[in-house]
């Protein structure tokens, strides 16, 4: 129309203020508002309906707005161009408050377990697989808005308009412009609120598979996960999306064509090997070795797998943190298409030889399952054609079927440790704490133990001391001669060590009642947890606690009542402190003991607990077991300097494991550090031998 804007304004909410703010910077532009007479703002004559102010308007191009956006001209301006184009709705990537992506569209996405779509806010990296917009910002030729647009305008209503629209063959972009909230203003929720219950039920018809939303996040090499805080609150946090490789068991006939089949996902498989002929076994086991933040896939390579296999898979082991594979096999478990979460599987626990990878495979979970508590999810989504399955005369020796048949035992109930506990304690000089710690050890615990002190060099006054525990209490003590610091003396102790759990303890300590049995029925009960610690007094951690007691006497009582209270509860770590680490030998075993290069101490135990994680072992904070403790004794009684030693070995720390030039105390991300895996050759660290 001669004299038309080159695109309208159709504001849709906000309140008057809001919506005044929006008129004034597209004062030039035609503009409409939809809602109450009262809150439109002044000179502009409010429309009862989205759909009156669209056939009111003159302009080719509209923009709908939310006027809680601080939607700019510019913004505006490439929004209009990019929706000049027939049948194109454009939206821009909205941000939060703090000036990160908030949504670049929505995913609709199946929830099978409640019978309706979800609506998942998609990143700005996202934006490429947007399905739906939620109308707070988008624009499009004014004809096609007409005959698309809600009769009212929520975001539900929206999402239901453009996916419809989508599907009708109308184009969904996002253009590269953000746009900001108005300060104070908050982004609509669209996705949980059960009062949408209905309205996304309306919306099932349109949604993608119930794994799109991970497939979209992991194209954009991110993942959204859950984590349990130690205050038991749930936090969601991005990680980078999770590492993927696929060992393909036989030779396809059409490589190309299969490894194209294969990596039509939205994760990214960042390898492809085939595990055939003599070298099969050594192929896979080498895939599964790593115990970092990766999913292997095992593809037979005369199954046909449809787009997506890989996205429905690990979302569903994503969606089940108790379960460590995934397969599309409707009954036991084999190679035909079946992926492992490498990071839930404790080091330990290897591939062992059979007839075929298939049966290697499937004894690996079912030790798993057995030994672990870890499980398996079944896949009905039909993206895999499998072929017929595959016969192990080994397996049939050991479990009676073939791999497909196997049936998985109960998770072991019995005690996982049947011998004794080995409590290892440094000595450097301050000889009366060690005395309390012997004493409170033996005084307490019911647990079949024996205790090793390594004594780093202490005076002719310490070693009279450790003589007369070694007379009255059957201490074992080893004499290093020297200093040999925190790590390579502990080093020492373990590799005296008889026992099948090991406990890393300071000597200024005092235990309570329960604590070895406690922290030993931890790992019992928890079968992929390789450490558990104690709260306590003094920790530089969230392990510690507030305490009301003023003298031995009342912190028995005070501990005896918190056990009472709290008996078998606490909360994973991912970093524990290295004055009490309750460890299963095979950790130890495993990834070897503490690195000897932070000297003096400090740090070591974040490194132990880096790789105690890239392991795959879990970490365990006990809430019912307390230890007193009174805190670097050594150090003052021998007049180290505590905080030169601190930055000291947080360069050490931050050196070894990438971090840069951090200051002291700067928070890291371990469950970062501990990602990338256990790499033997660079991470394991041998105990002495002792003659």
């Amino acid at each position: 129309m001669a004299g038309a804007s080159a695109y309208a304004i159709v504001c849709t909410g906000g309140g008057p203020r809001a919506a005044a703010g929006l008129r004034a910077r597209f004062a030039a532009a035609e503009f409409r508002y939809v809602g109450l007479p009262g809150a439109a703002p002044y000179g502009v004559v409010a429309d009862a309906s989205l759909a009156a102010a669209l056939r009111a308007v003159d302009a080719a191009v509209t923009l709908v707005v939310d006027a809680a956006l601080a939607l700019e001209p510019s913004a505006a301006a490439c929004l209009a161009e990019a929706a000049a184009r027939p049948d194109t709705l454009v939206a821009p990537v909205v941000l939060d408050g703090h000036g990160r992506g908030s949504g670049a569209g929505s995913l609709l996405v199946a929830d099978p377990a409640r019978g309706r779509a979800r609506a998942l806010r998609l990143a700005a990296g996202d934006a490429a697989g947007a399905l739906a917009f939620d109308g707070r910002c988008l624009a499009g030729c004014t004809e096609t808005l007409r005959r698309i647009a809600p009769a009212h305008p929520d975001a539900l209503a929206w999402l239901a308009a453009t996916a419809a629209a989508r599907g009708a063959g109308t184009r969904l972009e996002v253009v590269a412009v953000s746009v900001r909230p108005e300060p104070d203003a908050g982004a609509p929720d669209c996705g949980d609120d059960p009062r949408h219950a209905s309205s996304e039920s309306r919306l099932a018809a349109l949604a993608s598979p119930w794994w799109s939303g991970f497939a979209a996040e992991a194209a954009a090499r991110h993942a959204t996960r859950t984590l349990r805080t130690f205050y038991g609150a749930d936090l969601n946090v991005a990680d980078p999306a999770p590492r993927a490789c696929a060992v393909v068991v036989g030779t396809p006939q059409d490589p190309a064509a299969f490894e194209t089949a294969l990596h039509a996902n939205g994760l990214r498989l960042e390898a492809v090997s085939y595990a055939a002929g003599a070298g099969a076994h050594a192929c896979a086991d080498r895939a599964l070795r790593n115990r970092g933040d990766r999913y292997v896939a095992f593809v037979d390579a005369r199954t046909v797998v449809q787009p997506g296999w890989l996205d429905a898979l690990v979302a569903a082991l994503e969606r089940d943190p108790l379960a460590a594979f995934a397969t599309f096999a409707p009954a036991g478990l084999d190679a035909r298409v079946t992926v492992v979460a490498a990071a839930r599987i404790p080091e330990c626990e290897r591939l062992e030889r059979f007839g075929t990878v298939h049966g290697a495979l499937a004894d690996l979970a079912l030790r798993v399952m057995r030994e672990r508590g870890r499980g398996i999810v079944r896949v009905a989504d039909a993206l895999a054609a499998l072929p017929p399955r595959v016969e192990d005369a080994a397996f049939r020796a050991r479990y009676g079927c073939a791999p497909a048949d196997a049936h998985a035992s109960p998770p072991a109930t019995g005690l996982r440790f049947g011998g004794i506990a080995s409590i290892i304690m440094l000595s450097w000089n301050a000889p009366e704490y060690t005395r309390m710690a012997v004493e409170s050890i033996r005084a307490v615990t019911r647990y079949p133990h024996e205790i090793i002190v390594v004594d780093n060099g202490s005076d002719a006054a310490t070693c009279a001391v450790l003589a007369t525990l070694e007379t009255q209490h059957g201490v074992r003590v080893v004499y290093n001669g020297r200093n040999l610091g925190f790590g390579a003396g502990m080093n020492v102790g373990m590799a005296h060590a008889r026992g099948d759990v090991l406990v890393i303890l300071n000597n200024d300590v005092i235990v309570t009642e329960g604590w070895l049995e406690d922290l030993i029925g931890a790992l019992e009960r928890r079968r992929g947890v390789g450490c558990t610690a104690p709260r306590s007094n003094r920790v530089a951690s969230a392990a510690q606690v507030e305490t009301n007691y003023v003298e031995t006497d009342a912190m028995h009582r005070w501990a005896a009542e918190r056990r009472r209270v709290l008996r078998g509860r606490g909360h994973l770590a991912d970093r524990v402190v290295g004055f009490c680490m309750c460890l299963d030998r095979k950790v130890i075993e495993g990834i070897g003991g503490f690195d000897p290069r932070y000297g003096m101490g400090n740090f070591e135990d974040d490194d132990l607990s880096v790789r105690i994680r890239a392991a795959g072992w879990g970490m365990f904070v006990c809430d019912d077991v307390f230890i007193h403790h009174f805190g670097s004794v050594s150090f003052k009684a021998n007049a180290v300097d505590y905080r030169e030693r601190m930055e000291q070995n947080w360069r050490v720390f931050c050196a070894k494991w990438g971090l840069g030039e951090l200051p002291l105390y700067a928070p890291y991300d371990p469950r970062a550090l501990a990602r990338g895996g256990f790499e033997r050759e660079a991470h394991y660290i041998p105990l002495p031998a002792i003659a």
